[in-house]
């Protein structure tokens, strides 16, 4: 069917999903298969469903976006989009001459709408709304791109022979606590034990991957159970049950030959979720309080996944309010000075 007021970007083809499982909604998180997790301004529509290789589950894969024509006029603006985010096209309809086929038609049967003609719904902008999906209570959608950091610890990794399931576990601390971090840019970090208390009281949706690339695939997952997290004195462990694929076998042959002996997580703060000091040899310190959403674990090869972008924000923003606060005490003091000095010539 043709969208009057959308102009169409395929990004996966339709006969990869199940049939009737389509949906559509405005914007949201959503996993794409090279650019992983990517937030989708409200503004785009995103026509999502399940892929026939997934045999249970309620996960729901992009495959049409629509974007409308006011802000993206022409298909080099969907294209820049697109790249931006790292997101691969391989077919695009203009407004007006796109077509979803039987395979791309909506599925509302969880929905409170009234049956309406979907082409109408979509293309009058004023009426639109969200088709309500229900959600798994572990899944978390506050994923922001541009606010996620990553962080690298050196630890040791175990891989332990799983008798029961016939299988290999990976087990290790994608995070240690109270441990000083490398510089990060001219600041310290640190992170409390509570931090990660969220994520494991939200039962939160976290992948396992290799070098935090989905492309590779991944070696687990907390809500299929293959992946567990859990809190103790040292950090966040986690524990695999690795799949039976070439990525995990390579994976544990280069830990076992101590090739891979790194652990790294992407994640976002909360609001007000880090504070700052400064230590007895005036080194500037963060301390990250609570983590929003996690959204990998991942063993790594180099360091330079460690990305305190965010962070470095964060130390600015500090550093900022730290000089106003020395600026305004300077003045005080002045004041008080100046008052001083004011009543000794009175009392003279």
């Amino acid at each position: 069917m043709p969208y009057t007021n959308f102009n169409v970007a395929r990004v996966r083809n339709p006969n990869d999903f199940k049939e009737d499982s389509f949906r559509t909604i405005k914007g949201g998180t959503h996993m794409f298969d090279k650019a992983g997790l990517v937030e989708v301004p409200e503004e785009i529509r995103v026509i999502s469903g399940q892929l026939k290789e997934v045999e249970n589950g309620e996960d729901r894969t992009p495959m049409e976006l629509l974007f409308p024509i006011d802000s993206y006029p022409e298909e080099s603006d969907v294209r820049t989009w697109l790249d931006d985010e790292n997101i691969d096209m391989i077919d695009y309809f203009p407004a007006g001459e796109g077509e979803i086929d039987d395979e791309g038609k909506e599925d509302e049967e969880d929905t409170n709408e009234e049956d309406t003609n979907e082409e109408d719904r979509i293309n009058n902008d004023d009426n639109i709304e969200s088709v309500t999906i229900k959600k798994n209570k572990k899944e978390n959608n506050n994923f922001k791109n541009k606010n996620m950091e990553r962080r690298l610890f050196a630890n040791e990794f175990r891989i332990v022979d799983d008798k029961k399931k016939k299988s290999k576990k990976i087990i290790g601390y994608a995070s240690v606590f109270n441990a000083d971090s490398q510089d990060l840019g001219g600041f310290i970090e640190r992170i409390n034990p509570n931090a990660f208390d969220k994520v494991i009281e939200d039962e939160q949706d976290v992948r396992a991957l290799f070098n935090h690339n989905a492309d590779l695939g991944v070696l687990g997952r907390t809500t299929s159970g293959t992946l567990r997290l859990s809190v103790d004195e040292t950090g966040l462990k986690y524990e695999i049950d690795t799949p039976d694929t070439q990525l995990a076998r390579d994976l544990m042959a280069s830990m076992e030959r101590g090739d891979i002996s790194q652990s790294s997580f992407g994640f976002t703060i909360s609001e007000n979720g880090d504070s700052w000091d400064e230590d007895a040899e005036g080194r500037a310190i963060r301390t990250i309080n609570q983590v929003e959403q996690l959204f990998d674990i991942s063993p790594v090869v180099y360091p330079a996944y460690t990305d305190a972008s965010v962070a470095l924000r964060s130390f600015d923003n500090y550093k900022e309010n730290k000089q106003k606060t020395t600026k305004t005490k300077k003045q005080t003091d002045l004041h008080e000075r100046n008052l001083r000095e004011l009543k000794l010539k009175l009392i003279k």
